[in-house]
């Protein structure tokens, strides 16, 4: 399987969203707040958020840009479907996953 960049996994992940609009979901981390305006981060390169978007033409990432900004930086879920560092009794069911909205 090919190494896939940074551009083409965004455009794979928007095009996964509007396809599945109540199934996938995405949370603002430190790596997307970045180029909305917060702390800038430094581990392979030393401006990451801006490295990223010089992956763009001049203008491309505004789109992505305004897709980050929709994005919640914090979601809630029923107990029962959330994930878990230790097993629970519980056993979870994959349309119990699927049949999860979004609010």
């Amino acid at each position: 399987m090919p190494i896939r960049m940074p551009p083409q996994l965004l455009a794979e992940a928007r095009q996964l969203q509007a396809a599945y609009p109540q199934q996938v979901h995405f949370l603002l981390g430190n790596h997307e707040h970045a180029h909305l305006g917060g702390p800038r981060l430094a581990k392979f390169h030393a401006d990451e958020a801006a490295h990223l978007e010089r992956q763009y033409a001049s203008g491309g990432f505004a789109p992505i840009r305004r897709w980050l900004a929709g994005w919640p930086l914090a979601a809630v879920a029923p107990a029962r479907a959330s994930p878990s560092p230790t097993p629970r009794r519980t056993r979870r069911s994959p349309a119990l996953v699927t049949s999860m909205t979004w609010r």
